[in-house]
């Protein structure tokens, strides 16, 4: 009986390890606890200064874990305009608290993919430029 336990929290633990394991190629970022990755670690108040640390110590591109979560962060402003660019960068997550914010749909340039999010950076590059004159 004890056997059987054991053997259950081992197998528990080899499936919890190995959904905690980063995705190949992920950007490095600092390092996450168990269960609730680096949420413990997120700057309060003014992100963006923790943001900056994180960028000096691991580079403009930082990949983060939370209750697992993948996400990515970018900083500087050539690799932000980089990403919202290309083509390889247009492809977001599809998950149920998203879907739920949005009524059903990924909507924004910062959350849908394809033609959507063609045409929404278009909209918002025009809208920019001209805020800018």
């Amino acid at each position: 009986m004890i056997a059987i336990i054991v053997l259950f929290i081992l197998s528990a633990l080899l499936m919890y390890i190995w959904n905690q394991k980063r995705p190949n190629n992920f950007p490095p970022g600092p390092p996450p606890l168990p269960i609730i990755g680096n949420i413990h670690q997120m700057p309060r108040g003014h992100f963006w200064i923790g943001v900056n640390k994180w960028s000096e110590d691991y580079g403009p591109i930082i990949g983060l874990s939370v209750l697992n979560f993948f996400i990515v962060v970018i900083t500087g402003v050539d690799n932000v305009v980089a990403a919202l660019r290309k083509d390889e960068f247009q492809a977001r997550p599809d998950n149920v608290v998203t879907r739920e914010k949005m009524f059903g749909k990924l909507l924004g340039i910062f959350f849908s993919s394809g033609e959507q999010w063609s045409s929404s950076r278009k909209f918002i590059v025009k809208q920019m430029g001209a805020f800018g004159k």
